[in-house]
């Protein structure tokens, strides 16, 4: 019967010795378990923060590419307003030159008919003098006919240079001869006027011709 006590007693150390290991083992396995936890909570974080960084240098491509489409955008629409101002100026210039000869057109078409009354009477004296036999009315029939042509100058605002005795004006005569004169107060001046000159608004548009003393 004793024997039977003892393997008792036996089983009783044997059991108290397998639950003091169990509850030795089970706070290492805990903290094996939270040391695996936390190793993939490190993970994740370090997943994280890749993609964190990843949206950030997405972003800040973004970011650096917008100003270089803006400025493209803005060179693109320097160009269309460039190009529209070339396509304004160049009908401004068109329109400019067509406007002007125009104009010119229309001052001669003005010129030639305020010359055709002057060519009627030019006729009509030619028609006269060859039928008449007193000179007098000849020569007055040119006269009239200068003073037509002179007042028709006049309207164009066209006054003709006085040369004839006057000291040689370089800027108002063109010499065509010089003669030897006696009379030394004649002496560079205009002795005779070969073609009258003429000037508009201040400005000599025909020069006299003229044969000056020497």
């Amino acid at each position: 019967m004793e024997p039977k006590k003892e393997k008792k007693s036996t089983n009783g150390k044997v059991e108290k010795e397998t639950l003091n290991k169990a509850e030795h083992q089970a706070p290492l396995e805990e903290q094996t378990q939270e040391q695996s936890n936390g190793k993939e909570a490190q993970e994740a974080m370090k997943e994280e923060k890749k993609e964190e960084k990843k949206i950030q240098q997405e972003q800040e491509q973004k970011t650096e590419e917008q100003p270089q489409e803006q400025q493209k955008s803005e060179a693109e629409v320097w160009k269309e307003r460039y190009v529209r101002l070339l396509a304004e100026f160049d009908n401004y210039r068109k329109r400019v030159a067509r406007e002007q000869a125009q104009a010119i057109e229309r001052a001669k078409e003005e010129t030639w008919k305020a010359l055709f009354p002057i060519i009627d009477d030019i006729l009509r004296a030619t028609e006269a003098a060859e039928k008449a036999k007193d000179l007098k009315s000849v020569v007055e029939g040119l006269q009239m006919l200068k003073q037509k042509i002179f007042a028709q100058l006049e309207k164009a605002n066209i006054q003709p240079i006085e040369a004839k005795g006057k000291p040689f004006d370089a800027s108002l005569h063109e010499a065509v001869a010089s003669i030897e004169v006696d009379d030394p107060e004649k002496k560079g001046k205009v002795i005779e006027e070969v073609e009258k000159g003429y000037i508009r608004n201040g400005k000599v548009i025909k020069y006299a011709k003229v044969i000056t003393g020497k």
